[in-house]
C-alpha cells in the first residue's frame, strides 16, 4: 500500500488551505507549491556546501514530493522561513520516519536521503528547547544502509545469498551500485563522524572497504562536478576521524601504545596530499570545504599536545601549528559572506565550538615556553567570540524566520548562547592574556521563556581548567541537546 507522506496534511484538506489569507500562509502546516519550489531552489543553492546528492536542475518541487515524499518534507523543513510551520513539519518528520522504518519496516533511498538531508543541515532544526533527533535519526539511517545492503559490494552480499540460503535456480546477477547510493553511504558515514566527535555518545558507522570502493569510483567518474568536493569531505574527515581517536586515547590515558603525537606528521602528510589533488579550479561555495580542511589540521596538531610530555621544540612547534591553523579557520569563517552562513551544514557549527575550546585551551596554556602574546596578537579569542557574537546578531536580520512575537529566533539564541559563553571565560582569559574583564561582556539574559537557559547551564559546568581539549561534552550542553 502506498504511502501518504509527504502529502497534503490530514489537518487541512488543499481546499481549507486556499480558503486562508495569503498573509497567513506561514501558518499553514507545510508551505504552498509556490513556497515549495522557492525552498528547493533555497536547497538547491545550500547543496554545494554539503553535495550529498545530485539535484537536477529541472527537478520541480511537485515532482520531488511525488518521487521522494520524505526528502521533500525534509528539505521543507529545513528551508521553510516559518517557525509555527517548521515546528509543525518537525513533529510530521519525527512521526513519518518513525512509522515508515519501524513500524512499516521500509527500505527506501527516499527515507534514508530524507534522514542525511535533515542530519548534515541539522542546524536550523535544533537547538535549546528543541527535542533531541540527531542521534536517533543517525541510527536509524545506519539502520537502513544495512538492510538496504550499502555496506557491501553487490558481489559480496550475492555470495552470502548463494551460501547461506536455498534457490530454486540460477541467482541474480549481482545489481550495480547506483552514484547515487555511494553518494549516501559516504555521505552518512561522514556525518556519523563528524557528530560523534562532537556528541561522545555514539560511534562512528564503520569505513568498509566497500565505502573506499565507492570513494575512488566517485573520484574517478566524476559523473558530477560535486563529487569531488564530495570526496574531498570525506577524505578530510577521515584523516579528522583518525587524530579524534588519538584525541580520545589521550584522554582515557592510554599508555600501552606509541605516544599518539608520534602520528602527527603522518596526518599532516595525508592531509596535504589531499589538498595537492583537488583541481585548481575553483569550487563554489569553496569555503566551507576549506574550513573543514583547516578544522582537521587543528585536529591533528592537537593530538597528545595537552595530555603528553612532548619534546619541548616539538611541542612549541605543534602549538604555533595549531594557533596558526585556527586562525586561519576563523579568517575563512568571517569571510563566508553573511547571507550564505544560515545554509552552511552543521559541521560548519561543530567546528565552531571545538575551534574555541582549542583556542582556549592554547590560550590558557601554563607552558612556560609558550608566548603568550603571540596568542593574543594572533588570535584573541574574546575579540573573536565579540566578532562571531555580531555576526549572530547580524544574521537575525538577514535571515528572518517569522514567528509569534514572544519567539527569539535561531540566531538570537546562539547570540546569547555564545554572549555567554564569553561572560564565562572572560576572567580567566583575562588573567592568561594580562588584560581586564569589559562591561560589554556581561551576560545579557534571553527572555524568560528560552530552554534552556544559558546562564543557568553555566553554573554547572566543570572548572574551565579542568576541561580536556577531547573533553567537549559540556559545550553541547551549551549549546542544545543534541548529544542525547
Amino acid at each position: 500500500m502506498p504511502h501518504a507522506f509527504g502529502t497534503t496534511s490530514s489537518i487541512e484538506t488543499p481546499m481549507e488551505s486556499a480558503a486562508l489569507p495569503s498573509d497567513d500562509s506561514y501558518l499553514l502546516p507545510e508551505p504552498t507549491p509556490a513556497e515549495a519550489e522557492v525552498y528547493l531552489d533555497k536547497f538547491r543553492s545550500w547543496l554545494p556546501r554539503f553535495p550529498f546528492m545530485v539535484l537536477p536542475k529541472d527537478q520541480t518541487a511537485e515532482n520531488l514530493r511525488k518521487e521522494k515524499p520524505f526528502l521533500w518534507l525534509c528539505i521543507m523543513n529545513i528551508t521553510t522561513t516559518s517557525h509555527p510551520q517548521q515546528v509543525k513539519m518537525k513533529e510530521r518528520i519525527r512521526q513519518e520516519a518513525a512509522q515508515r522504518v519501524i513500524v512499516d519496516h521500509e527500505r527506501s533511498m527516499d527515507v534514508l536521503l530524507g534522514l542525511v538531508c535533515y542530519i548534515a543541515w541539522a542546524t536550523l532544526v535544533s537547538g535549546p528547547g528543541t527535542r533531541p533527533f540527531i542521534i536517533t535519526f543517525c541510527q536509524l539511517a545506519v539502520t537502513l544502509v544495512y538492510d538496504l545492503s550499502l555496506m557491501k559490494a553487490p558481489i559480496e552480499e550475492q555470495y552470502f545469498t548463494i551460501c547461506f540460503k536455498m534457490w530454486g535456480g540460477r541467482p541474480p546477477p549481482p545489481r550495480l551500485r547506483t552514484p547515487e547510493e555511494r553518494r549516501t553511504v559516504v555521505s552518512l558515514w561522514f556525518l556519523t563522524s563528524v557528530i560523534s566527535s562532537f556528541v561522545g555518545k555514539m560511534d562512528t558507522l564503520r569505513w568498509s572497504p566497500h565505502m573506499e570502493d565507492c570513494l575512488i569510483n566517485l573520484e574517478r567518474e566524476k559523473e558530477h562536478p560535486s563529487d569531488e568536493v564530495l570526496v574531498a569531505f570525506i577524505r578530510y574527515q577521515l584523516v579528522a576521524d583518525e587524530a579524534q581517536k588519538l584525541l580520545v586515547r589521550d584522554v582515557m590515558g592510554e599508555s600501552s601504545q606509541a605516544p599518539t603525537y608520534v602520528f602527527r606528521k603522518g596526518l599532516l602528510n595525508r592531509l596535504q596530499e589531499i589538498r595537492d589533488g583537488l583541481s585548481p579550479s575553483p569550487a563554489p561555495n569553496k569555503e566551507v570545504l576549506e574550513a573543514h580542511s583547516l578544522a582537521t589540521e587543528v585536529l591533528v596538531n592537537s593530538v597528545g599536545l595537552f595530555m603528553q610530555t612532548i619534546p619541548m621544540n616539538q611541542r612549541i612547534e605543534s602549538m604555533y601549528s595549531c594557533l596558526k591553523a585556527i586562525r586561519a579557520w576563523y579568517d575563512v569563517f568571517f569571510s563566508i559572506p553573511p547571507e550564505d552562513l544560515p545554509g552552511a551544514p552543521f559541521a560548519l557549527y561543530i567546528q565552531l565550538s571545538q575551534i574555541q575550546v582549542a583556542l582556549y585551551r592554547l590560550t590558557t596554556s601554563e607552558d612556560p615556553a609558550w608566548d603568550k602574546d603571540l596568542v593574543r596578537n594572533t588570535a584573541d579569542l574574546l575579540v573573536l567570540l565579540d566578532q562571531v557574537i555580531e555576526l549572530f546578531t547580524r544574521l537575525d536580520t538577514i535571515y528572518p524566520l517569522r514567528a509569534m512575537m514572544d519567539e527569539d529566533s535561531l540566531f538570537t539564541k546562539g547570540a546569547t548562547i555564545i554572549r555567554n559563553i564569553r561572560s564565562s571565560w572572560e576572567p580567566i582569559l583575562s588573567r592568561h592574556l594580562g588584560s581586564t574583564p569589559s562591561s560589554s561582556s556581561q551576560v545579557v539574559p534571553s527572555r524568560a521563556r528560552m530552554t534552556p537557559n544559558p546562564a543557568q547551564t553555566f553554573m554547572n559546568l566543570p572548572d574551565p581548567n579542568l576541561l580536556d581539549f577531547g573533553d567537549i561534552t559540556w559545550m553541547s550542553d551549551v549549546f542544545g541537546p543534541w548529544e542525547m
